[in-house]
């Protein structure tokens, strides 16, 4: 297990370093060599402001229930929420298998967990996802955003999509399309070409995709993602959200980010660096 620490706006002493990986160390049982804790810091007056982001990737989190797949331990989750002084946790990458009707009230009753998840779905083709080797399904996928949605107040759903995928006509193209644009409605898509690595079995495929049709499926699907997260900004306009200012002075203005990682920008006020306040978005 390794930890990655860094500062903004302020200097990463070595015994709050040690601090947080002493209170951390203790949950080593949960995560496997490979795993990399990142905790990002921000100053509020005399102490600090601590957001830990937790990787659910792969198999970074061991778990007791299955040993094949990967599923979130929501102890774990429940167990970072108890150290005193962390004040946000925020989920890295989830698989979309993770969220069951249990996680997702059980992290809705941690004031401390951010509305924001990243799913992880790659193609909104289930013929696609087959060629790729998820072990998810478009319906189980839609079943996590949903059950997410129940759970929390306008959370923001973050995804992932590979375009042009060996093997991926325009009919499966626009199956991926129209289930973003008509089922998933996430707040925001990261959006990637396919890239073919030599020695994979994708990458031996006769059936590859010319890169002019993987840029106009990327300009599609970064047109609807554009349109999406206006929609999701139109959505919380209006409502008082908790905002981290970490920024420093720019141009007179600074800015945080909600806890559904929502962008807010205010006339720069030092007495709020660091600290989490109530604006109106």
């Amino acid at each position: 297990m390794r930890f990655i620490i860094s500062g903004k706006n302020i200097d990463v002493t070595e015994g709050l370093r040690s601090n947080i990986e002493q209170k951390l160390g203790k949950l080593e049982r949960y995560f496997t060599p490979e795993t990399e804790i990142i905790v990002t810091l921000s100053v509020e007056k005399e102490r600090q402001k601590i957001e830990v982001t937790i990787p659910i990737k792969g198999n970074i989190i061991r778990s007791e229930q299955e040993s094949d797949d990967m599923y979130v331990s929501i102890d774990l989750v429940e167990e970072i929420h108890k150290i005193e002084g962390l004040d946000r946790i925020r989920l890295g990458s989830l698989d979309p298998r993770v969220v069951t009707e249990e996680v997702a009230r059980r992290l809705a009753a941690l004031p401390k967990v951010c509305p924001h998840f990243h799913l992880s779905l790659q193609s909104g083709c289930d013929a696609t996802l087959r060629r790729m080797n998820r072990k998810y399904t478009t319906e189980e996928y839609k079943t996590a955003c949903n059950l997410l949605r129940e759970a929390f107040d306008t959370p923001a759903l973050t995804t992932d999509v590979i375009v042009g995928f060996p093997g991926e006509t325009d009919e499966l193209f626009m199956e991926t399309y129209n289930f973003l644009k008509d089922v998933v409605k996430p707040a925001f898509i990261h959006i990637f070409p396919y890239s073919r690595r030599a020695g994979t079995p994708a990458a031996e495929r006769k059936d590859q995709v010319q890169d002019s049709i993987k840029t106009q499926r990327v300009q599609m699907l970064e047109e609807l993602s554009a349109t999406l997260h206006q929609e999701f900004l139109e959505a919380n306009k209006g409502v008082a959200e908790k905002v981290l200012f970490e920024s420093t002075d720019k141009n007179g203005m600074m800015e945080g980010y909600t806890g559904n990682y929502i962008r807010v920008e205010r006339p720069y006020d030092r007495s709020k660096i660091g600290e989490i306040v109530e604006e109106t978005i």
